[in-house]
């Protein structure tokens, strides 16, 4: 018997608990879903700095999907570059397979010409295991954007009105931001995995995928378009993204 299937609360700039839960903008969060005779348990694999699982390298021996979440990272500095080494550690130590970017992943005006700068080159001994990333669109990654007024809602760029300084086309148009076809939002199915798959400084390749059911499913949202107190929308919802 497959263990029970886990649906992750929605990952958006609205839900930032995870964010907050770690206290400081860009600490990691790595989380392990565990899969069992008996149904699925989660654990906490490394917390806020100053646990004493966080910065250490945890031995984790369960098969489970094991994923990170972190926000606010998007200035590009030596405090985005240390959480990107934070991720790459704990990758190395356990079988990470995605990171949830859970917005303002690019700061400042020109948002598509920093992409590379503030996010690429940052990240890029983390794409270098094979970890996949995901990101949602914070309120900063649409500072410069406007509603379309396009009804309902499209689920691509196509929502926000393509203005000078709106980067929203740029941000789902990047392969390594892991927008799933481009789009606002989507979920990612996530399969457990044993945790002695090859892990190495050559780009790592995931073993094939087994038959069973993905034991994580984690819905990636747009709140800058629900209707929250900083949405993008002059009138309506996005409710939409909710069905």
């Amino acid at each position: 018997m497959f263990p029970t299937p886990v649906r992750m609360t929605p990952i958006s700039k609205a839900f930032r608990w995870i964010g907050c839960a770690v206290g400081v903008p860009g600490a990691v969060l790595v989380v392990a879903i565990m899969a069992g005779a008996c149904g699925t348990g989660i654990r906490i694999l490394a917390g806020p700095p100053g646990g004493a699982a966080f910065g250490s390298q945890i031995q984790d021996t369960t098969r489970a999907a094991r994923f990170i979440f972190v926000g606010d990272t998007g200035t590009g500095d030596d405090r985005a570059r240390e959480v990107a080494s934070q991720i790459r550690r704990q990758a190395e130590a356990v079988p990470v397979s995605h990171v949830f970017m859970l917005g303002d992943n690019v700061y400042e005006h020109d948002h598509a010409g920093s992409i590379g700068v503030k996010f690429l080159d940052v990240y890029r001994d983390v794409f270098s295991l094979g970890v996949r990333i995901h990101a949602a669109l914070g309120n900063h990654d649409v500072e410069h954007c406007s509603d379309s007024g396009l009804r309902p809602v499209p689920r691509d760029e196509s929502a926000y009105e393509s203005s000078p300084g709106c980067g929203v086309e740029s941000h789902l148009a990047t392969p390594e931001f892991g927008y799933l076809d481009g789009l606002r939002y989507y979920s990612i199915e996530i399969p457990a995995k044993n945790p002695d798959w090859p892990r190495n400084g050559r780009g790592g390749q995931e073993p094939a995928q087994s038959e069973q059911p993905p034991l994580v499913e984690v819905f990636v949202l747009d709140s800058n378009t629900l209707g929250s107190e900083q949405t993008k929308l002059a009138q309506g919802t996005d409710q939409h993204q909710l069905r």
